[in-house]
């Protein structure tokens, strides 16, 4: 296919590859800035033949170009959880390293309703992996021991304002 030099060709919102050895669905985030092709996007990567309902999956935010505005985050959260497949059984984990994205990352699993079990967001691709092969079981035993339902909604909130600076006098 010939790109003229003056028009690079259309990037998508993400890329992605499977990793079946690790059951493993890898996604580079790269913008959300068009809500319904990111959606139509995550969607065709469930109906790829190498993905499995059970296998985990792993979204990298470390390529965006910009942190997402909140009205992004939500749009993305009640539209791209509401069209998910119910079928998908494996969990999610979110990498996001820079502290900007972080918080957007944290407010996007805050309003998917995701149970902590099921969705996370990290800061490290080493944590999200750990996390990621640690069976299900234990997972859903020591996360109910060392966060309540109600903390994650609470510390998201107060990582907000803290970085809006309106907690200091």
């Amino acid at each position: 296919m010939y790109y003229s030099a003056s028009m690079p060709p259309a990037r998508g919102p993400i890329r992605y590859t499977i990793d079946r050895a690790r059951r493993v669905l890898l996604i580079d985030l790269l913008e959300i800035d068009d809500v319904p092709a990111l959606i139509l996007a995550l969607e065709r990567t469930q109906v790829d033949p190498a993905f499995s309902p059970g296998y985990d999956i792993c979204v990298d935010c470390g390529y965006m170009g910009r942190v997402p505005t909140a009205d992004e985050v939500r749009a993305v959260a009640h539209t791209g959880v509401g069209q998910s497949k119910p079928n998908l059984t494996g969990r999610c984990a979110i990498v996001a390293a820079w502290s900007s994205v972080y918080g957007a990352a944290r407010l996007f699993a805050l309003l998917a309703g995701a149970p902590n079990n099921r969705l996370r967001v990290f800061r490290s691709h080493a944590d999200a992996f750990s996390w990621l092969s640690t069976p299900t079981e234990r997972t859903d035993r020591v996360q109910a021991i060392e966060d309540p339902s109600w903390a994650t909604g609470a510390n998201v909130l107060n990582e907000m304002v803290k970085s809006s600076g309106l907690g200091r006098g």
